[in-house]
């Protein structure tokens, strides 16, 4: 149709083995959805996810977790499990006003850090752009609060049971692209090799894009969203503190709106901090904008929500014994 923005993201998705993982993750979060005790008691479980997912992210950015009176003291970790517990409240603001929703997420997340002003740091973010990035032209405007893949993996993990929306009870259910060789960050190289002629793009236009693809501006599948949101962030570091953390509690706030995972079951983070080297191998092919490291951070990014997976059913498991 004339005048309609092609998906930015859709080339992700035919990047080597994106769709094998895209549909490993899928599945897996599916079937940790329908374990019998997160049909009905779901809420308790997605706290502790919750919970955990706060404590890996924060140890990806070397908090302390240990301590034998079980006291909260390290300043990293009690910003992650501030985001935690906010996931519920900013959810909606996600859905609408991304950009609002990160900036609340690191004044939580950096409140202890001395740098909990909640304003970007456009200096990092637009050094970021020494990448020689080009971003995507003309992505679709933001219509409506969610995406068409968001509903149909909402669908797929709420299956009989009604509406899997998060409905944000006890504040911790959950903290929670680019071009085929594109996107909005680092993601934009291959934007070249389909067609489409870039420019050099700095980092507010860059989260401005980011904040019109999470609020409708692509189709793409739920978990190359989610995988290029969390990129997107770890690259841009448009914060003077906490930028991983406020990345991977994004990421989790982008899987429960997208419906990947709308009842934050899953804790990808334990997946991240146990590949150690390899996630921030990753993260950085995501950014230099490579096909192979967009495909290769994509295809790790979903290897995690097959572990997180994993974390969750062990959740669901003790809750039976």
């Amino acid at each position: 149709m004339a005048g309609v923005s092609p998906d930015p993201l859709a080339p992700l998705v035919g990047l080597p083995g994106v769709a094998d993982a895209v549909r490993r993750a899928r599945e897996a979060v599916v079937a940790l959805h329908r374990h019998p005790v997160n049909r009905t008691g779901w809420a308790a479980s997605a706290a502790e996810a919750a919970l955990r997912a706060a404590r890996a992210s924060a140890a990806l950015d070397g908090a302390e977790l240990e301590r034998p009176d079980g006291v909260v003291t390290d300043p990293v970790l009690a910003g992650a499990v501030r985001a935690a517990e906010a996931t519920g409240r900013l959810l909606g603001t996600w859905r609408t006003a991304p950009l609002q929703a990160l900036a609340r997420l690191h004044v939580l997340a950096a409140a202890d850090l001395g740098a909990a002003d909640g304003a970007p740091r456009l200096g990092a973010s637009d050094a970021a752009d020494a990448h020689g990035v080009s971003a995507v032209s003309g992505a679709a405007d933001a219509h409506g609060t969610s995406s068409v893949s968001g509903a149909a993996d909402a669908a797929a993990v709420s299956g009989a049971q009604g509406t899997a929306a998060v409905s944000g009870a006890q504040g911790t259910a959950a903290v929670s692209g680019a071009q085929g060789t594109a996107a909005v960050s680092g993601v934009a190289r291959a934007a070249d090799s389909a067609g489409a002629p870039g420019r050099p793009v700095r980092g507010t236009e860059r989260l401005a894009l980011l904040a019109e693809l999470v609020t409708g501006g692509t189709a793409v599948p739920a978990p190359v969203l989610v995988a290029v949101v969390h990129g997107e962030l770890l690259t841009l570091e448009p914060f003077g503190s906490a930028n991983g953390v406020v990345a991977r509690a994004a990421a989790r706030l982008a899987a429960i709106s997208s419906g990947l995972d709308p009842r934050g079951l899953a804790v990808p983070e334990v997946g991240h901090l146990r590949a150690g080297a390899a996630y921030r191998e990753a993260a950085r092919g995501f950014a230099a904008g490579t096909p192979d490291g967009l495909a290769t951070w994509i295809r790790h990014c979903c290897d995690q929500w097959v572990a997180g997976a994993r974390e969750g059913r062990s959740i669901a498991d003790a809750r039976t014994k």
